[in-house]
């Protein structure tokens, strides 16, 4: 079988989603944002590596019904991603927010997301969508083929997204010795000929919801 990862360019005029996040942020750059803000004294952890100002910031905002960024994140699922699954399919309610800062790492375990303890279902696809440069220790580190080990990072810029196996690929990140923190969305989608509401009552490791529509996942 074979894996791809594949770039889907996108109009980052009109899914500018940069735009939005840097004004929730309150920043005009964020690749500098390690500048003004310390994660904390030591690297962070799988455990508290959502627990930044920033993810606080963006987290809120759409807990508050932020539609305009919602909007923004359906049309680009209904434009750009939705054409890709002819038999149609559901996708992650609201993006992950990724940020990577600078001597930080932003996923340092490396994992594939069907995994006993994430237990997301078999067939799912990963869009990773950089809001900034994303390229060597600052980017997701991938292999080729499932427990391979043969790891390469991701290299993207804004305007882009790329479609890749993280179901069943080991992925993680390192420490970012770049220049440049990366900022980042991704969102998982689930054709629907995969979509089995009762055997997917297992929560995310990590949102505690069941993968179901209404929960984790949702529907055009």
């Amino acid at each position: 079988m074979k894996y791809n990862k594949e770039i889907i360019n996108f109009d980052k005029n009109k899914y500018n989603f940069k735009k939005m996040v840097q004004n929730v942020f309150e920043v005009e750059d964020l690749e500098k944002i390690h500048e003004d803000y310390s994660y904390h004294s030591g690297l962070c952890t799988m455990q508290d590596n959502s627990n930044s100002i920033y993810h606080k910031r963006f987290y809120d905002k759409l807990r508050s019904g932020w539609s305009e960024f919602t909007d923004l994140y359906e049309g680009l699922i209904k434009n750009v991603i939705f054409p890709r699954y002819e038999s149609g399919c559901v996708f992650q309610t609201t993006p992950t927010l990724r940020i990577h800062l600078v001597k930080n790492w932003a996923t340092p375990e490396f994992h594939c997301d069907s995994q006993p303890g994430y237990n997301h279902p078999v067939g799912e696809k990963n869009y990773l969508l950089p809001l900034t440069e994303c390229y060597g220790n600052n980017s997701l580190w991938v292999e080729t083929e499932p427990n391979k080990g043969d790891y390469h990072p991701m290299r993207l810029n804004y305007g882009q997204v790329i479609e890749w196996d993280g179901n069943v690929l080991r992925h993680g990140n390192k420490i970012n010795d770049t220049e440049k923190t990366r900022v980042s969305l991704d969102f998982r989608v689930l054709p629907k000929k995969y979509y089995k509401p009762k055997k997917n009552e297992q929560p995310s490791g990590t949102r505690k919801m069941r993968f179901i529509v209404g929960e984790y996942y949702k529907e055009l």
